[in-house]
């Protein structure tokens, strides 16, 4: 009995073992600095992550180092009223510079929680999902490279409760293929503000578009599309906002 009572409890603490959170204890907004984790241990290839509110109250930063980061998994889950940014930043040119291995949702996104992909690589797609990415209502999920985006696109679910999860490009050049045809987004946001004058965003395919909350065009951009399928807007269309 006893030996049962051991092998159940064992179990039911292994998931804990892998979870790492974010305390901030040194003080500063790095990834790698060891001290701002729970255990004091610079996350590793076998960690699920969670930046929350537990440990740090308000508004954060984490910034991504510029060496090749994996792990299993990725919750960016901030309180009420509370934001938390995640940054792959453009100093980092490694691809892949963030792997997320992990089975079901590898990044998830809730409310208030943003992931920012600013790689500054040359070439190929820095950030790699195996499974799915899950961007909850009023999360957000910004590219900022227009290095390739068209996977992680892909990868991202289409679940209840996911349809206000916002999608946001903002690529610092003056024009970029985004990745369309035969997508669903929750809310699609195209911005010029990391290029700082017109950006012309193009768009072809053959597969019907679906954004199931709205599409909202900035200042500066124009947007260009070449489809013989229809886009579905469910919510509303913004243009020239700031």
């Amino acid at each position: 009995m006893s030996h049962l009572l051991f092998y159940i409890l064992l179990l039911i603490s292994l998931p804990v073992f892998s979870q790492k959170k974010w305390d901030g204890g040194a003080g500063t907004n790095l990834w790698n600095d060891p001290l701002n984790w729970n255990d004091n241990i610079v996350p590793s290839s076998s960690d699920n992550i969670i930046l929350d509110n537990s440990a740090v109250s308000g508004n954060y930063s984490v910034i991504l180092p510029v060496t090749a980061v994996t792990v299993k998994s990725i919750l960016i889950d901030p309180s009420a009223s509370v934001q938390i940014d995640l940054t792959l930043p453009k100093q980092n040119t490694v691809v892949p510079a963030l792997t997320i291995t992990g089975p079901g949702y590898g990044l998830t996104i809730n409310k208030g929680g943003i992931f920012r992909n600013s790689s500054g690589a040359s070439s190929g797609t820095p950030l790699v999902v195996s499974d799915s990415i899950k961007i909850n209502n009023e999360g957000k999920f910004i590219i900022n490279t227009p290095r390739a985006h068209a996977s992680n696109i892909d990868r991202i679910s289409a679940a209840p409760g996911t349809e206000k999860g916002i999608v946001e490009f903002d690529i610092p050049d003056a024009s970029t293929t985004i990745s369309l045809s035969g997508r669903t987004y929750g809310s699609l946001v195209l911005k010029s503000t990391a290029w700082g004058k017109t950006l012309n965003y193009t768009a072809a395919g053959t597969s019907k578009v679906i954004i199931r909350s709205d599409l909202e065009i900035g200042d500066s951009v124009n947007f260009n599309l070449n489809f013989s399928d229809s886009i579905l807007i469910k919510g509303n269309l913004a243009q020239g906002y700031s």
